[in-house]
């Protein structure tokens, strides 16, 4: 076996190709060493030769890890698709973390635990939980985003 031929196998290894496409529009295309996602059978690490996989992503943070840097998105849910050297997510909403206002954020955290606090027997009650967790996310991509950049 020619030596180029095992040095090109092993760094062929070392990435793959991430597609991030949301509703209205591709959102993230690029080579990555790996990603960490909220999935319905709980946190997804994926590196590069994953096994083909297709399963549905829970509302959180996508983790991207690539050559020089980290980068954070919020994501409402979706479907997420391992092939060979690819993964494709589809997601119904996806917000990059640099584009996420902290303080907006908050002020929905805010208000959404004063409707949980005030209205525990609502029947909106888990509908506002729901939210709670969404809003909790977004604020963790906001914050994960900060810190890498500092």
């Amino acid at each position: 076996m020619n030596i180029l031929y095992i040095i090109g196998i092993i760094f062929m290894h070392k990435e793959y190709f991430l597609n991030i496409i949301s509703i209205e529009k591709k959102i993230f295309s690029n080579l990555v060493k790996k990603i960490k996602i909220s999935v319905i059978e709980g946190y997804l690490s994926i590196h590069p030769g994953h096994i083909p996989l297709l399963t549905l992503i829970k509302p959180g943070v996508i983790y991207i890890t690539k050559k020089k840097n980290n980068e954070y998105f919020y994501i409402s849910g979706g479907i997420l698709e391992i092939k060979k050297n690819q993964v494709n997510i589809l997601a119904d909403i996806v917000i990059k973390g640099t584009d996420l206002n902290e303080n907006i954020i908050l002020s929905n955290k805010s208000k959404i635990e004063k409707k949980i606090k005030n209205n525990i027997f609502n029947k909106n009650y888990l509908i506002n939980i729901k939210e709670l967790y969404k809003i909790l996310a977004q604020l963790k991509t906001v914050q994960l985003t900060k810190k890498n950049n500092t």
